[in-house]
């Protein structure tokens, strides 16, 4: 398939992650063009790494959008008028959304009581309503917590769930209670058995599907029972390096059209499409 023939955008990715050296992002950014990657959003985590990911934006607009917010792992960690810096931050930005945020049950969370995580999740989730900005949720085994935070808040604006890797159920029960939940896939989906992962990316409406990197992370680790389900994508997969890159979404596009039994140039235009509805507005989704 011809480079030239798709646009991809990277729902979410990192790209203020050390990982990245210093004066490589040029370097980054021209390899993610050259794969078709024309557009992402990158998501700040805590207050210390807002200022970079708005230097980024700020000189590349034509690629970048930023969003700001404050990753569950942050919670406790943060001063105690981070919710204030955060609204300043976004009223002075208004094509960046808010994210990343979310909840996190596993044993990467950080030591506070997981009501904590809650609170400061719904406070972000209500800032994105009221501002009406994209919010970009990370949930971990916290799935319930999530429905339950949804159903409260009902939001209007659009809700990206990021590296999701729910079952296929908990797909269609947001699906159908939230008229603006996306789901967003990552190479993270292929820790998940192969035909559970195919289950969920085949139960994803078309018109709520996200593609991302989640660079640096994010990358596809295809086991034997993955390659035994998708040979033929995995013949045709080039190698994913230890370091993701938004160059890298071509892999996902190109598992998820595997995966769905649809071809590549019609799933990156629908995504396309859909990440430009969620970043509706915004400058760099025009």
């Amino acid at each position: 398939m011809a480079v030239s023939s798709i646009r991809l955008f990277d729902a979410h990715c990192h790209l203020q992650d050390a990982r990245f050296g210093a004066g490589e992002l040029d370097d980054v950014l021209s390899r993610s063009r050259a794969a078709g990657v024309r557009r992402m959003a990158v998501n700040g985590c805590c207050v210390e790494d807002w200022p970079l990911v708005h230097a980024i934006a700020a000189a590349h607009g034509e690629m970048v959008v930023a969003n700001y917010g404050l990753h569950p792992w942050w919670v406790g960690r943060q001063p105690d008028h981070w919710l204030d810096l955060l609204r300043q931050r976004l009223l002075a930005s208004p094509g960046a959304g808010l994210g990343e945020c979310g909840l996190d049950r596993s044993r990467r969370a950080p030591p506070c009581p997981f009501e904590e995580q809650v609170s400061v999740f719904k406070a972000q989730l209500l800032l994105a309503q009221e501002l009406q900005r994209p919010l970009s949720v990370h949930c971990v085994r916290a799935v319930g917590h999530l429905r339950e935070a949804l159903a409260e808040v009902r939001p209007t604006a659009p809700v990206l769930l990021h590296s999701w890797c729910g079952a296929a159920e908990d797909v269609r029960a947001i699906a159908t209670a939230h008229p603006s939940a996306f789901f967003s896939v990552s190479g993270g989906i292929s820790a998940l058995p192969p035909a559970k992962a195919i289950r969920t990316l085949r139960a994803i409406p078309a018109d709520r599907l996200l593609l991302e990197t989640d660079a640096p992370d994010g990358g596809l680790r295809l086991g034997p029972a993955w390659l035994e389900a998708l040979p033929g994508f995995a013949r045709s997969a080039p190698p994913c390096p230890e370091r993701q890159e938004p160059a890298g979404l071509r892999r996902m596009l190109a598992l998820v059209a595997a995966a769905r039994g649809e071809g590549e140039v019609g799933l990156a235009a629908l995504t396309w499409r859909n990440a430009c509805a969620v970043f509706a507005g915004l400058p760099a989704a025009r």
